[in-house]
């Protein structure tokens, strides 16, 4: 009887403890996000995780898409072992995340507007 009373309690506080666990819910990545994050190189990925784990506010407001806001978000949620755990940071979605993988594809890029505010230095 003592066994039944126990395992009613573990069950009846399971649900409250693995929803406290969670928090947010972590985004499934489509096929898509994950092809672009695995198409990167070695150099390519240890730079943009460089950048999503070390870089300051301007460092990440230099990716494509990424403002002051999600610059914020990115830096709350890190670290990311992996590019594609870019995700889990608040308002990055899959769009955003190809655009950030194309931009490290082509080498990190300055443009134009960061090539504007050199200028005024």
């Amino acid at each position: 009887m003592k066994m039944l009373w126990l395992l009613c309690f573990a069950l009846l506080m399971a649900p409250p403890v693995m929803s406290a666990e969670t928090g947010r819910k972590e985004p499934k990545p489509s096929g898509r996000a994950k092809v672009a994050a695995l198409s990167l190189t070695s150099a390519q990925r240890y730079r943009l995780l460089e950048i999503l784990n070390e870089g300051n506010e301007s460092m990440l407001r230099s990716l494509p898409g990424i403002g002051g806001t999600r610059a914020l978000a990115i830096q709350k949620a890190r670290p990311y072992l992996e590019v594609i755990d870019l995700l889990k940071a608040e308002g990055v979605g899959e769009q955003s995340l190809v655009d950030i993988v194309a931009h490290a594809k082509a080498g990190f890029p300055v443009t134009k507007e960061e090539k504007s505010n050199t200028k005024k230095s």
